[in-house]
């Protein structure tokens, strides 16, 4: 049924992917209530371009179930849940993928990579970006501020990441004024790092279990805003946010992830 649904947005074309000039950059899924979603992107033919297809359908079909069962005013999921269904389902490509390329020493190892690239991205960087915003409104309630005390404030933060192991360039100080989530979506970035664990705990419920995992999972993309996130995970897919271990689960298996590539080299 997930998988008919998905095809359902290719056969009537509810997935823009063309490439055009003036075209919006970046990627997105565009729901309203009570209607099927759209999917915008520009599909360049690699894998960056699938993973991102992938996600971005994660978000549609996580809206299809909403719409089956909540109503207009459960229809908006928790922030936390609103991430799950569309990082679950890069996971679930990239096992595909690295089940395709066993003998392909190469494009699993690019895979590897690329989905280390994902998670340090994720579980750090999008974290970071939220505590530089919880800096600019600390020094907001104080007073005044320009782009110094920004530049300064990132750097610190992200020298305070990387420590020895990346040497942090002068320029880097600039990079936080191209974060679109600061200007339109305030205090969302730190969602991402919190969906990721929460997913990373579902898929390996996943592996565990198999396909008795598939019933509660629906049902946890169902809920939409009808439970409180928490409660919600721990009823449907048996997975504690607020456990230290949950977390530690998303640390192990990034090192698992660098098992793999040491042993693809």
């Amino acid at each position: 049924n997930y998988a008919r649904r998905a095809e359902e947005f290719f056969l009537k074309n509810w997935v823009d992917a063309k490439v055009r000039p003036g075209k919006r950059g970046g990627a997105f899924c565009s729901y309203t209530y009570g209607k099927h979603s759209y999917l915008l992107m520009s599909y360049t033919d690699d894998y960056n371009s699938l993973f991102t297809l992938a996600h971005e359908m994660g978000h549609g079909l996580h809206f299809a179930w909403i719409d089956d069962k909540q109503s207009y005013f459960n229809s908006n999921p928790p922030m936390v849940l609103a991430e799950i269904a569309s990082t679950f389902n890069e996971l679930l490509l990239l096992d595909y993928l690295l089940k395709q390329a066993k003998d392909d020493k190469s494009l699993t190892k690019s895979l590897i990579t690329r989905q280390l690239e994902d998670q340090l991205n994720l579980l750090f960087r999008q974290s970071t970006i939220s505590r530089l915003e919880l800096a600019i409104h600390d020094r907001a309630a104080q007073g005044s501020f320009d782009h110094t005390f920004v530049n300064e404030e990132w750097m610190k933060l992200y020298q305070t990441l990387c420590g020895d192991a990346v040497e942090v360039l002068p320029e880097h100080q600039y990079d936080w004024a191209r974060i679109g989530h600061i200007y339109f979506k305030p205090f969302y970035c730190y969602q991402y790092t919190a969906s990721n664990i929460v997913s990373l705990a579902c898929y390996q419920k996943y592996l565990e279990v198999g396909k008795d995992f598939i019933p509660g999972y629906l049902e946890l993309l169902a809920a939409g805003g009808s439970l409180d996130q928490v409660e919600a995970l721990r009823r449907y897919v048996g997975v504690d946010i607020e456990d230290p271990a949950t977390i530690r689960g998303a640390l192990t298996y990034v090192e698992k992830l660098l098992d793999q590539l040491q042993a693809s080299l």
